[in-house]
């Protein structure tokens, strides 16, 4: 009986079968924010990355997207010397803006799973 589970198990190994397959940890992407920019101005993930805004400037800005029903609807504040995380959600071209200084922008590009 012995060499019959030991010929299963090495069945089931070798086709995958049985196995638990791994799930894909979200990637943490960082935007900086510096000189009253956002570097990169341009970035793509995967539905459920998070970005990470850093704020290294000397003053508050947000990240704020500009459709705000569309996509994932959200409006950060980011003080100075602090971070924000956003997870998106939904798959899209995304275009962000600073409230506070319009002429910040960026754009993330979110792909589905």
């Amino acid at each position: 009986m012995r060499f019959k589970e030991l010929v299963v198990t090495g069945v089931l190994l070798l086709t995958g079968a049985g196995s638990v397959s791994a799930k894909r940890e979200p990637a943490v992407v960082q935007i900086v924010i510096d000189k009253a920019a956002f570097a990169p101005l341009k970035k793509a993930l995967t539905v459920g990355d998070v970005v990470e805004w850093v704020n290294n400037d000397v003053v508050d800005h947000t990240a704020t997207e500009k459709v705000a029903e569309k996509a994932n609807g959200w409006d950060a504040v980011v003080r100075v010397g602090r971070k924000v995380r956003v997870e998106m959600k939904k798959p899209g071209t995304i275009d962000y803006v600073c409230r506070f200084h319009p002429n910040m922008t960026g754009q993330i590009e979110v792909r589905a799973k």
